[in-house]
């Protein structure tokens, strides 16, 4: 019994660590990404803070024991890619006056 405890305590550990990484931490920063949308749609890529996330993402990245490329061909990346280029579209589709009713809108939730 003590065996199968700790090998159950074994797998539970070496599953969460590279589902922490790989899954759960680039889903917080989508969701911080998103909110630096709602904030500032058409400037949020000129605040301190995005150039501090994109930084945070950049040393994620080279600090990881997975490589780049693989970080890159995940679908959490792909996602993260949407979000901006949304952001983008957002600003040149909508312009300063379109923002502020899109600002609005996000809030409310």
């Amino acid at each position: 019994v003590l065996f199968i405890i700790i090998v159950w305590l074994l797998g539970i550990v070496f599953f969460v660590g590279p589902v922490m990484i790989l899954v759960v931490e680039p889903i917080e920063r989508m969701v911080r990404l998103l909110g630096m949308l709602m904030k500032d749609p058409l400037g949020y890529a000129n605040t301190k803070e995005y150039r501090h996330f994109m930084q945070e993402e950049e040393d994620f990245a080279e600090h990881s024991m997975w490589g780049k490329e693989v970080l890159d061909g995940m679908e959490t990346k792909f996602l993260m890619n949407t979000l901006l280029r949304i952001g983008s579209l957002m600003k040149v589709g909508f312009g300063s006056a379109g923002v502020e009713i899109i600002r609005d809108n996000l809030d409310r939730d």
